[in-house]
């Protein structure tokens, strides 16, 4: 079996144990109900606006709003992708397996962003209802959704290392909750000191920063090179922490 055929294999059977939970369910209808909630009352005050184009008004808050509430999401589901399967050991099988790590982790990482993907997909439901009300901009709605596919990217390859290190669950999720808030809290630091090279430095480590942009509509190379490298980083870590049961 050659690496593309073994990762797929994994994925489906990763996409069948979150797709037949309960819990992506309730998730998700938890997460599209308050997304229709903030989606109402950003309606109704950019209705009463007029210096910021009305979609502009809406879809940015809607998108920043998505982003946060991801930060405790994606770590759930990446805790019940690896950690889980280490305290039940089960992941055991995939280690005596032909599968290689990074099949290991690419097929877990393609399974949750697929569930990502999944949850993104019923937020199309609001810039539907802008584009029918005359206040479409879909090159800034797809932008905007762009950033947040590339940041779920980097928290769920955040939660997915740290949810390597350890087989308690409740740990797993709130020390990767903690750390994408650490990352995201880097440009709040960033505006408290003094010293210009610490405030750049903080200031361009942090997820929120590099996110901005594709919230207004706007692709910058750096963003996204910084979203490459944060990525690459922690799949390298999770590599390595797979591969430190042979040690």
């Amino acid at each position: 079996m050659n690496s593309l055929s073994a990762t797929f294999v994994l994925y489906r059977k990763e996409i069948g144990t979150l797709f037949i939970s309960p819990v992506t369910y309730i998730i998700g209808g938890i997460f599209t109900g308050l997304m229709g909630y903030l989606f109402f009352n950003v309606f109704v005050i950019a209705d009463q606006m007029r210096d910021i184009p009305f979609n502009a008004a809406v879809m940015r808050p809607l998108f920043g709003n998505m982003n946060t509430l991801f930060i405790f999401i994606v770590p759930v589901f990446a805790m019940r992708l690896i950690c889980e399967e280490i305290k039940t050991g089960t992941i055991q099988m995939l280690y005596l397996s032909p599968l290689k790590d990074f099949e290991i982790i690419l097929g877990k990482f393609l399974a949750g962003m697929t569930l990502i993907s999944f949850y993104l997909g019923l937020t199309l439901i609001f810039p539907l209802i802008l584009h029918f009300s005359g206040y479409a901009n879909w090159e800034a709605t797809f932008t905007g959704y762009l950033g947040l596919i590339l940041n779920t990217a980097c928290y769920f390859m955040f939660s997915f290392f740290i949810s390597s290190l350890t087989r308690n669950q409740a740990l797993a999720v709130v020390a990767s909750m903690i750390g994408l808030l650490f990352f995201i809290g880097l440009a709040w630091t960033a505006q408290t000191t003094q010293n210009p090279i610490v405030s750049t430095l903080f200031e361009q480590l942090s997820l929120s920063v590099h996110f901005e942009p594709f919230s207004r509509g706007v692709i910058k190379s750096y963003d996204f090179t910084y979203y490459v490298f944060f990525f690459m980083f922690f799949w390298l870590l999770s590599l390595r922490s797979l591969d430190s049961r042979n040690w």
